[in-house]
Protein backbone atom coordinates (compact mmCIF):
# COMPACT_ATOMS: atom_id res chain seq x y z
CA UNK A 1 0.00 0.00 0.00
CA UNK A 2 1.44 3.78 -1.11
CA UNK A 3 0.20 4.87 2.75
CA UNK A 4 3.21 3.30 4.33
CA UNK A 5 5.43 3.66 1.99
CA UNK A 6 4.60 7.16 2.32
CA UNK A 7 5.57 7.06 6.34
CA UNK A 8 9.38 6.34 5.66
CA UNK A 9 9.38 8.92 3.16
CA UNK A 10 8.47 11.10 5.48
CA UNK A 11 11.03 9.99 8.06
CA UNK A 12 13.48 10.51 5.34
CA UNK A 13 12.65 13.79 4.60
CA UNK A 14 13.17 15.22 7.60
CA UNK A 15 16.50 13.35 8.46
CA UNK A 16 17.94 15.05 4.95
CA UNK A 17 16.47 18.13 6.10
CA UNK A 18 18.49 17.70 9.36
CA UNK A 19 21.48 16.33 7.49
CA UNK A 20 21.91 18.55 4.82
CA UNK A 21 21.19 22.05 6.23
CA UNK A 22 22.38 20.83 9.94
CA UNK A 23 22.19 24.53 11.52
CA UNK A 24 18.59 23.97 12.39
CA UNK A 25 19.28 25.71 16.39
CA UNK A 26 17.93 24.61 19.40
CA UNK A 27 14.30 23.59 18.50
CA UNK A 28 15.32 22.71 14.88
CA UNK A 29 15.12 18.87 15.74
CA UNK A 30 12.21 19.11 18.23
CA UNK A 31 10.53 20.93 15.05
CA UNK A 32 11.89 18.22 12.72
CA UNK A 33 10.39 15.13 15.12
CA UNK A 34 7.16 16.39 15.79
CA UNK A 35 6.60 17.69 12.01
CA UNK A 36 7.26 14.06 11.16
CA UNK A 37 4.78 12.55 13.99
CA UNK A 38 2.07 15.05 12.61
CA UNK A 39 2.46 14.46 9.14
CA UNK A 40 2.57 10.13 10.35
CA UNK A 41 -0.02 10.72 12.26
CA UNK A 42 -2.41 12.44 9.60
CA UNK A 43 -1.61 9.38 7.40
CA UNK A 44 -2.54 7.06 10.46
CA UNK A 45 -6.20 8.69 10.03
CA UNK A 46 -6.73 9.54 6.45
CA UNK A 47 -5.81 6.03 5.47
CA UNK A 48 -9.36 4.42 6.46
CA UNK A 49 -10.85 6.81 4.50
CA UNK A 50 -8.34 6.80 1.47
CA UNK A 51 -8.18 2.98 1.45
CA UNK A 52 -11.68 2.30 -0.15
CA UNK A 53 -10.93 4.47 -3.26
CA UNK A 54 -9.06 2.95 -6.52
CA UNK A 55 -5.28 2.11 -6.69
CA UNK A 56 -5.16 5.75 -8.68
CA UNK A 57 -6.49 7.73 -6.88
CA UNK A 58 -4.87 6.64 -3.52
CA UNK A 59 -1.55 7.43 -5.47
CA UNK A 60 -2.37 10.78 -6.68
CA UNK A 61 -3.73 11.58 -2.63
CA UNK A 62 0.13 10.18 -2.01
CA UNK A 63 1.83 12.48 -4.12
CA UNK A 64 -0.12 15.15 -2.85
CA UNK A 65 0.62 14.26 1.09
CA UNK A 66 4.05 13.95 -0.31
CA UNK A 67 4.26 17.29 -2.03
CA UNK A 68 2.98 19.25 0.94
CA UNK A 69 4.95 17.89 3.52
CA UNK A 70 7.95 18.57 1.04
CA UNK A 71 6.88 22.17 1.13
CA UNK A 72 6.30 22.35 4.54
CA UNK A 73 10.01 20.98 5.56
CA UNK A 74 11.95 23.49 3.72
CA UNK A 75 9.95 26.22 3.96
CA UNK A 76 9.27 25.85 7.66
CA UNK A 77 12.08 24.36 8.85
CA UNK A 78 14.28 26.61 11.35
CA UNK A 79 17.80 27.75 10.76
CA UNK A 80 20.02 29.62 12.82
CA UNK A 81 20.47 32.31 10.31
CA UNK A 82 16.96 33.23 9.90
CA UNK A 83 16.91 32.13 6.12
CA UNK A 84 14.51 29.28 4.95
CA UNK A 85 15.78 25.92 3.32
CA UNK A 86 13.75 27.09 0.43
CA UNK A 87 14.72 30.12 -0.09
CA UNK A 88 18.50 28.99 0.36
CA UNK A 89 17.84 26.86 -2.45
CA UNK A 90 16.34 29.63 -4.66
CA UNK A 91 19.60 31.22 -4.03
CA UNK A 92 21.81 28.16 -5.34
CA UNK A 93 23.05 28.00 -1.44
CA UNK A 94 23.38 24.15 -1.92
CA UNK A 95 24.86 21.94 1.36
CA UNK A 96 28.41 21.62 1.02
CA UNK A 97 30.57 18.51 2.37
CA UNK A 98 31.02 20.67 5.28
CA UNK A 99 27.52 20.74 6.19
CA UNK A 100 27.00 17.00 5.50
CA UNK A 101 29.65 16.80 7.81
CA UNK A 102 28.35 18.79 10.53
CA UNK A 103 25.13 16.77 9.67
CA UNK A 104 26.55 13.98 10.01
CA UNK A 105 28.03 14.55 13.61
CA UNK A 106 24.74 15.96 15.11
CA UNK A 107 23.46 11.93 14.36
CA UNK A 108 26.40 11.09 16.33
CA UNK A 109 28.39 9.72 13.21
CA UNK A 110 32.04 11.13 12.94
CA UNK A 111 32.91 10.20 9.09
CA UNK A 112 37.03 10.84 8.71
CA UNK A 113 37.06 10.12 5.26
CA UNK A 114 34.61 12.84 4.44
CA UNK A 115 36.85 15.41 7.07
CA UNK A 116 39.82 14.50 5.46
CA UNK A 117 38.44 15.85 2.08
CA UNK A 118 37.40 18.88 3.63
CA UNK A 119 40.87 19.53 5.28
CA UNK A 120 42.46 19.09 1.43
CA UNK A 121 39.94 21.52 -0.23
CA UNK A 122 40.54 24.07 2.14
CA UNK A 123 44.18 23.52 1.94
CA UNK A 124 43.89 23.81 -1.74
CA UNK A 125 42.47 27.07 -1.61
Amino acid sequence: MYFWGNGFIIVAAHISAALFFPKIGKLGAAFLFISSLLWISFLVFIRPAVIKFSNDTVLFISILIIFFMLTGVITLTPQQDSISIFRKLLRNQYPTKKDIYFGLLNFGIKNEKLLNEIKQEELSK
